[in-house]
Formats: C-alpha cells, sequence, structure tokens
C-alpha cells in the first residue's frame, strides 16, 4: 500500500532497534536518517519536530559530533514551539540543555538557558517534563557552585531534589529516578566525592535516554578503577574493563564523541594494572583528544586524573603543570566548583 507519513516513524523505531538490540549503529543510523527524510518528503510540518527531536536524542549522536546535535535539538525545539507542538519543544528544549552539559558547553550560559527553559514549560503547564529538566539545572548549579534552588519555579508541586526522587521512587517514575541519580553520579565524580560515586554504580542506569545511559558507563567505568586502585576492590576492575570495551567499539563510529572518553579509561586500566608507561601515554592522548574535539570538562578531567597519576609516582613537577592545566579547563567551562576541589597538595 506503499508509504505514509506514519511509516517514518515506525522506520526510527526500526533504526532505535538496530542500535539497541542488533548492536549495529551504522545500519541504525542509516535508517534514522532515511526515515527523516521520508517524512521531510510529505506535507507534515507539526510531525517532523517530533520525529527529528527523538532522532537526535536516541540515534544521531552515537555518530555525529554531540555538539551538531546540540545544536540540532535546539533547532527542533523551536520548529516544535512554531507548530504549537508544546510537549516536544519541552522536551527537545530538555534534551537539548542535558546534552549541552555533556558537551561541555560553557555553562554560566547554559545555567541561564535552564532558568529560561524552566519558567516557559511551567507557563505551557509541561510540569512532568520540567522536573526531569530541574534535576539536570540543579547539576549546572552544583558545578558552578550556586546555592540557588532551581525548584523554586514548581515550588508548589515539589521544593527540592531529595523531595523529587522520594517523590518518583514512590510512584513508580523510574526515568525520573533514573535521571536523578545519573546526574549525582556525573557531579560527584567531577567533584572527587568518589565514594558517593560509587553508590551508583550498577543502579538505575538510564535506560530511557541513550546518551546518559552511554556517559552513565563512561563515568561508572572511571569510578570502578579509582575504587579498585585506591581501596583494594579488584573485583570492580571488570565493570571499568566493559566500560573501556564499549568505548573502544563506540569510538569506531564516532572518534569525535567517543575517542577521548576510550583514551582516559585505557590510561586508569593500565594505571590499575600497573604499567605506568603505557598509562602515561594514553592520559597524554587522552587530553589531546578531548581538546581536539573541543570537550573542556573531559579535557580538564583527564588533566586533573593525569595530575593524580603523577603525584602518585611521585613526580611533582609533572603534577602541578597538569593540575594547573585542569584548572584553566575547568575555569573555562565556567565551573568554579570543580577549582576549588582540585588537589594542589603536594605539588
Amino acid at each position: 500500500h506503499g508509504v505514509a507519513s506514519e511509516s517514518a516513524f515506525g522506520l526510527s523505531t526500526y533504526s532505535y532497534f538496530q542500535i539497541t538490540t542488533l548492536r549495529d549503529i551504522e545500519e541504525g543510523y542509516r535508517w534514522g536518517r532515511v526515515a527523516v527524510s521520508l517524512l521531510e518528503s510529505f506535507d507534515a510540518q507539526k510531525l517532523v519536530p517530533k520525529l527529528k527531536i527523538l532522532c537526535y536524542h536516541m540515534n544521531f549522536f552515537l555518530v555525529e559530533p554531540l555538539q551538531s546535535t546540540s545544536v540540532g535539538l535546539l533547532q527542533c525545539q523551536r520548529e516544535a514551539a512554531m507548530v504549537g507542538d508544546n510537549e516536544y519543544a519541552s522536551m527537545g528544549g530538555n534534551f537539548y540543555c542535558a546534552q549541552n552539559i555533556l558537551c561541555g558547553s560553557s555553562l554560566p550560559i547554559v545555567e541561564k538557558e535552564c532558568t529560561a527553559l524552566a519558567m516557559k514549560m511551567v507557563q505551557l503547564h509541561q510540569i512532568p517534563i520540567c522536573l526531569t529538566h530541574l534535576t539536570n539545572h540543579q547539576s549546572v548549579l552544583k558545578l558552578i557552585g550556586s546555592t540557588k534552588n532551581p525548584f523554586h519555579v514548581v515550588k508548589a508541586y515539589i521544593e527540592n531534589e531529595d523531595q523529587l526522587l522520594h517523590h518518583a521512587l514512590s510512584t513508580g517514575r523510574l526515568p525520573l529516578v533514573e535521571a536523578i541519580h545519573f546526574n549525582r553520579l556525573y557531579v560527584a565524580f567531577f567533584m572527587k566525592q568518589y565514594e558517593e560515586a560509587a553508590e551508583y554504580i550498577g543502579k538505575y542506569s538510564p535506560i530511557n535516554s541513550m546518551l546518559k545511559r552511554t556517559c552513565y558507563t563512561f563515568y561508572e567505568g572511571l569510578t570502578a578503577f579509582y575504587l579498585a586502585r585506591n581501596h583494594s576492590k579488584p573485583n570492580y576492575v571488570e565493570i571499568g574493563e566493559k566500560a573501556m570495551s564499549l568505548f573502544q567499539g563506540l569510538a569506531k563510529h564516532s572518534n569525535w564523541n567517543w575517542e577521548n572518553k576510550m583514551l582516559l579509561l585505557e590510561a586508569e586500566w593500565h594505571f590499575c594494572k600497573g604499567d605506568i608507561a603505557k598509562a602515561e601515554g594514553k592520559y597524554e592522548l587522552a587530553a589531546e583528544s578531548a581538546k581536539k574535539h573541543r570537550f573542556i570538562h573531559e579535557e580538564g578531567l583527564a588533566n586533573d586524573l593525569f595530575s593524580a597519576f603523577y603525584k602518585s609516582n611521585g613526580n611533582v613537577d609533572k603534577a602541578r603543570r597538569r593540575v594547573s592545566d585542569a584548572k584553566a579547563c575547568y575555569e573555562k567551562w565556567g565551573a568554579s566548583a570543580l577549582v576549588d576541589v582540585l588537589d594542589f597538595s603536594g605539588v
């Protein structure tokens, strides 16, 4: 009977199946692009932003640069608003802000965008989406060192993130629980609160966000290697190795997005194994790759972990240089709270 506009959504579902079930990223990406092209060939202006938001969020970022797909999400959010789709305009805005945090975009700018978006969501009565968005906003505020409470815009419903987590757990809103736990892992690792980060290992891995699920595995792997090395927990090495294996596979599809993460996991793995020379080379490459691909936050993280590596091996001069490089990156990112917790002792 031929194809219709609805066929595009079927193809997008098939593309997601290719990626998540058959583990064929290239084929999944191809079918996702076919779905968008098909829908654009119909007179379906109200449906195009919806489909593109889903594809950018669940598919395209695996292959295309994160910074590029972030811009795509913002454009889709605006298109959805123009056709009166308030739900998907809010959803697209939420995805855009969440992805900007993971891209290493300027945190002060992201904070302003988060504030404006939250107010707009409330005006549009998109409270469920707004609650998820506010957990991302909370992470930004923690990283920049602000005590502002983002939940004031929904104080009639929820007063803070702890209350939101309790509400999500008691009502079975698993995606919201996953979002809160991921954001807490993310912030805790950057803040060097490794014991808190460890609480989220193997717990509530985000299944409703492909990007957050992928990044969750990255920070889970780094946390596991830290625990294995510093707290004599060798069973955690396997968790780190699984994360490393995932990013070795992802890097084949997008060096831009995943190479620096793969290299940093490999550096931590060699450090755990006591292979100092290989670890040093991988740390160097991880920092260079993050800089080349414009992930300023992960360039800072690579230098921070590189400094800890040098310090543990008694190389004070190199440790001092690397922690200074990390400080410069975090300052450029706008993460004042991270600058305050950098370890300059002994260097």
